[in-house]
């Protein structure tokens, strides 16, 4: 099934990520950001997104402190960093 749906094990986990961030992606580039109260908006947001899935960010900060693999190459991808 995960071959059928996601092509391999990396497609689905670039899909639970990309599901995970999708709403605070979203406001990235909308001016949502650029007073202090669409700051605070987002905030609000990415809060509500993680208490969703409480072990993500750890995952999050786990991917980036990699220099390789399929997690890093996919934040690095979205704007992440290099």
């Amino acid at each position: 099934m995960i071959r059928y749906c996601f092509g391999n094990k990396e497609g689905l986990y670039e899909e639970m990520i990309r599901d995970t961030l999708s709403p605070l992606l979203e406001v990235l580039d909308a001016p949502m950001l650029a007073s202090v109260e669409g700051f605070t908006d987002f905030l609000h947001l990415y809060y509500q997104t993680m208490a969703k899935r409480p072990e993500f960010p750890k995952l999050i900060l786990k991917v980036l402190a990699l220099n390789q693999g399929s997690g890093r190459r996919f934040i690095d991808k979205q704007g992440g960093t290099s």
